[in-house]
């Protein structure tokens, strides 16, 4: 792990330090054998609750400089105030104090509109601009050498974009508005202040990092493990319990400005035979495609067709590392 961060320009001696405390318990384990419970470095383990506090409350440095690209930046209209569902999804942690809220709404004070079709971060591109999805949908994807497209990922109000872009300079995917959209936006280097400032809002941004890998397991198991109808089922589940935790609204939930192209390409599948499958669920009336959009009419059944564990994306942080982030130090 030292030799990975031999090479990073802002770690100092004493970052090396708390990072040799974070390897000063190891434990042997043999093939086969699990730790759930357990942060583990290579076959170096640490418990979580006993380092978070020193892992976010280390200081944070990034080496640098900010510019701003064009994007479509251009067309956007700048103002103050928005509804932000981030709030809404760190409701539930248990975390947030007053002053982690005024430092979320900080990064929130200037949001610009986007149309839909717009490229926010270009692929290969520098990531110059951290942005949260305020309102709209948008597709981060990957294109190949012959130009096919595939999905990685849907984006909701409350995602965010480049949330990484401090510490990873430029972008392997791009990120692509599917409706007109709003987004909050500020130089990602910002997000070192964050760290720095409260330790509690950053162990809650990377909560929301580890969602993000979480949803990109069940995009590898989607497409390698169900069939083509099961897969569109799945995805239609898994996109109305994110708008819910976001803080949708149960009936707007139900709708989505999804196409079957989208679904295609989000899914391994052709254009063809994603409308294929769609007539099926149509005709067992559990969902409704009309031009620009789909409507879930039945969830329930779309979960029991496709096997959707409705226990998957509640993750909460530990009550211990709650307690370790919210109480004083002595």
């Amino acid at each position: 792990m030292d030799e990975r961060f031999s090479d990073l320009e802002s770690m100092q001696p004493e970052d090396i330090t708390i990072l040799d405390r974070l390897h000063r318990k190891t434990a042997d384990y043999p093939a086969r054998r699990r730790r759930p419970d357990s942060l583990i470095l290579l076959r170096n383990g640490v418990s979580l609750p006993d380092a978070i506090r020193e892992e976010f409350s280390s200081r944070a440095r990034a080496a640098t400089a900010v510019r701003y690209n064009d994007g479509c930046s251009p067309g956007a209209r700048y103002r103050m105030g928005e509804v932000k569902a981030l709030h809404e999804r760190f409701n539930n942690l248990k975390l947030m104090q007053d002053e982690d809220i005024a430092i979320l709404d900080r990064l929130h004070r200037r949001t610009a509109d986007y149309p839909a079709g717009c490229i926010v971060q270009r692929e290969k591109g520098r990531i110059e601009l951290t942005r949260i999805i305020v309102s709209g949908w948008a597709v981060r994807f990957r294109t190949t050498p012959d130009g096919h497209r595939q999905i990685v990922n849907f984006l909701l109000p409350g995602d965010s974009i480049g949330l990484y872009g401090a510490l990873f300079p430029t972008s392997d995917s791009g990120v692509e508005t599917i409706t007109d959209a709003t987004l909050a936006e500020f130089a990602s280097a910002e997000l070192m202040d964050v760290f720095r400032e409260s330790a509690r809002l950053g162990a809650a941004l990377c909560w929301i990092g580890g969602q993000d890998e979480r949803f990109l397991e069940q995009q590898i198991v989607r497409i390698g493990a169900l069939h083509a109808t099961a897969r569109i089922a799945h995805l239609l589940v898994e996109l109305q319990l994110r708008l819910l935790r976001a803080g949708t609204p149960p009936a707007d939930a139900l709708s989505m400005p999804i196409t079957q192209k989208l679904i295609a390409e989000a899914l391994g599948i052709s254009h063809v035979h994603a409308n294929r499958c769609c007539r099926k669920l149509e005709k067992k009336r559990l969902i409704e495609t009309a031009p620009g959009s789909l409507t879930l009419l039945d969830p329930g059944e779309l979960k029991k067709l496709c096997g959707y564990d409705d226990d998957f994306g509640m993750a909460q942080i530990p009550d211990a590392s709650v307690r370790r982030l919210t109480t004083p130090a002595n």
